[in-house]
Formats: structure tokens, C-alpha cells, sequence
């Protein structure tokens, strides 16, 4: 991974040895939201749920269900009938995420493996980098938001990478291909643009024959709390996490907890990182 710095609820650290500094926002669970109100519903049948950028969030239920109504103070909703009427409800909070039970998960990558179907080759498709090398003190590299685009191609989940290069490609078209701080990567990683993937399962890693998720690395570092953990790791495929973990067990077993916190963001940060 490129250069991060991660804010865990705890601070602010940097992290990789890339050309970008990335600020993830992780003192969340799945995002944030505000509004208040009640919710009731039983239905069954199929629900379709689209929401628009200016807050209005639109339901279709098919199938037979009891009535049902939302209130909060985004807008409200209301449904009926047998065949399923449709309502308008509005949003659960300026810039924040509505939890599941509002419009259903407003996670990505849905299905419950994380899986390891490569992504698209299409970083080398981005017009603002191709045939660009950068140069500085320290010597040459590739723009650092080909750098995030190829290590997320390879690491991250599948909607998780086309968020990634949505923006990748987009802020490409407007900020310099060898721009370091605040440059494509700083932006694409932020707490605005980085994506709120689905829960992940265990995967196996190197070191022990128990599978790991984030629980099993917050018992050996309470200093990091698993809404955290969650927040970052779910954009990762299997293999990914596979590797960030065996790096951090390995420098666990080397070191201890003294250092576990960033032991952690040195291996999300490049989990080549080893004792």
C-alpha cells in the first residue's frame, strides 16, 4: 500500500513509505447518521431502494405486507396494501450513512465472500497517467495515484476498486499526475471517497491454523477497537487480509503489543512489513 495515515479514533499516524498520505476516518461503524423517529414494518415479498445525492431516498416493496410506517427527520414514508404501495422517505442525515434498517445496507460487495475474483486491468487505461514518470530528491516513481490504483486492483474487493478508480480517474483530469501532498491519492482515500464495505468472514493466514478477522486482532491490540479494525479491513479481499494479518501476527510474536497499534497501520500500510 501507499503512505497513510489512518485515524483510529486514538490519532493521527503515518504509515508505507509511498507517495500519498491517505486520512481514513474509522471511529465509526459503517458510517454516521443522524434524525430521529420510529420505524416499524413487516413485509415480504422483494424491495428496491435507490437514494439520490440530494437526500431523497425512494422505496418499492413487492409482495404481501402489513402497514408500515417511518418518520425521522430527514422526511417519512408510509406503506400498504397487499400488492405493496410505494412512499418517499428522506434521508437519515446530511453526509452520514443510513443504517440497514432504514434503507436497507448501504454497504458494497453484498455477497458474503469476500472472494478473490481479480479486478478489471484498467488502471493503465487512465489517459492522465499513461507515459508519465515523476522525479524527485529522492529519485523516480510513478504517479502515486497509479501506485493506489494498482495496489487496490490487486487488493480490494470488487466494488470497493471501482470506487477507488471512479475517483482515481476523475481527480486525475484535474490535479497533476505527480502531486504528493493533497494529490489523487490524499482525496480518494479520504473520509469522504473511502468505501463502507460489507462485513468480511475469517480468512487463514501464516503463523497459526485459526482464521482471522479483526476480532482476533483486537484481542492482541485493545488499543484498537473493532469498529475500527472493520472499517478498514472490509475494502480488502481475502488475500489481502490474509496477508495484512500474518504480517501483524508475525510482528506481534516478534515485539508484543507494545507497538501493536502501529504494527497494524505499518501492515495495511505494506504488509511485505515484517520484524
Amino acid at each position: 500500500m501507499t503512505k497513510i495515515a489512518v485515524v483510529l479514533g486514538i490519532g493521527v499516524v503515518v504509515l508505507g513509505v509511498g507517495g500519498c498520505t491517505v486520512t481514513v476516518s474509522s471511529d465509526v461503524d459503517g458510517g454516521t447518521s443522524s434524525g430521529s423517529g420510529s420505524n416499524t414494518s413487516s413485509a415480504s415479498g422483494t424491495t428496491s431502494v435507490s437514494t439520490t445525492s440530494s437526500g431523497t431516498t425512494s422505496s418499492t416493496v413487492t409482495g404481501s405486507s402489513t402497514s408500515s410506517s417511518t418518520s425521522g427527520a430527514g422526511g417519512s414514508t408510509s406503506t400498504s396494501g397487499a400488492g405493496g404501495a410505494s412512499g418517499s422517505a428522506g434521508s437519515s442525515g446530511a453526509g452520514g450513512y443510513a443504517d440497514a434498517g432504514s434503507d436497507g445496507a448501504r454497504c458494497i460487495d453484498t455477497s458474503s465472500d469476500a472472494g478473490d475474483t481479480p479486478n478489471p486491468d484498467i488502471c493503465g487505461n487512465i489517459a492522465a497517467f499513461q507515459g508519465i514518470t515523476c522525479n524527485d530528491a529522492m529519485g523516480m516513481f510513478e504517479p502515486p495515484g497509479l501506485t493506489l490504483c494498482n495496489e487496490m486492483q490487486q487488493d480490494a474487493r470488487s466494488g470497493a476498486f471501482q470506487i477507488f478508480y471512479d475517483c482515481i480517474n476523475a481527480e486525475s483530469k484535474v490535479i497533476s499526475p505527480c502531486v504528493d501532498m493533497n494529490g489523487v491519492s490524499d482525496v480518494c482515500t479520504n473520509t469522504t471517497n473511502w468505501p463502507v464495505d460489507c462485513q468480511v468472514g475469517k480468512v487463514m493466514i501464516t503463523g497459526t491454523s485459526t482464521p482471522w478477522d479483526c476480532s482476533n486482532l483486537v484481542a492482541k491490540c485493545p488499543a484498537i477497537k473493532q469498529t475500527q479494525c472493520d472499517y478498514i479491513m472490509n475494502v480488502f479481499n481475502d488475500s489481502g487480509r490474509s496477508a495484512i494479518y500474518s504480517c501483524y501476527l508475525s510482528k506481534f510474536n516478534s515485539s508484543g503489543a507494545a507497538n501493536c497499534q502501529t504494527d497494524f497501520e505499518d501492515c495495511v500500510s505494506d504488509p511485505a512489513h515484517m520484524p
